[in-house]
C-alpha cells in the first residue's frame, strides 16, 4: 500500500497517519486504522485536518461522542468550515437515527 510506503519513509507525518488510517478502515482493519488515528491526534494536536479526518474515522467506526469533539476542536480554528459542519450534522444524524 503506498501510504504505509510514504509512513515508513516519513514516520512524522501526522496527515498521512491519519489518511492511512481512514483506508484501513475502508478496507475492514478498522482496529489498526484506529492506531494510526491516534498517533497522528498525539503528534500534531493542533492541526485541523488531522481532526477532521480522526473525526470521519470516529464517526464512520459509531464513537459519534468523540467524533463530535474533535468536529468542535477543528472548529475553533475554522469557524467556516462547511465540511466541519457537514460532518458534525452528520453526527448529530447519526445519534438521532439511533
Amino acid at each position: 500500500m503506498p501510504l504505509k510506503q510514504a509512513i515508513r519513509l516519513n514516520p512524522e507525518d501526522a496527515y498521512i497517519k491519519a489518511l492511512l488510517g481512514l483506508k484501513l478502515q475502508d478496507v475492514g482493519e478498522t482496529a489498526e486504522g484506529e492506531k494510526y488515528i491516534e498517533e497522528a491526534l498525539t503528534k500534531m494536536s493542533s492541526q485541523t485536518y488531522v481532526f477532521r479526518y480522526a473525526a470521519m474515522f470516529y464517526r464512520r467506526k459509531g464513537s459519534l461522542d468523540k467524533a463530535l469533539q474533535l468536529l468542535k476542536d477543528a472548529l475553533q480554528a475554522t469557524p467556516s468550515s462547511a465540511f466541519l459542519h457537514h460532518q458534525i450534522g452528520l453526527c448529530y444524524r447519526s445519534q438521532v437515527l439511533q
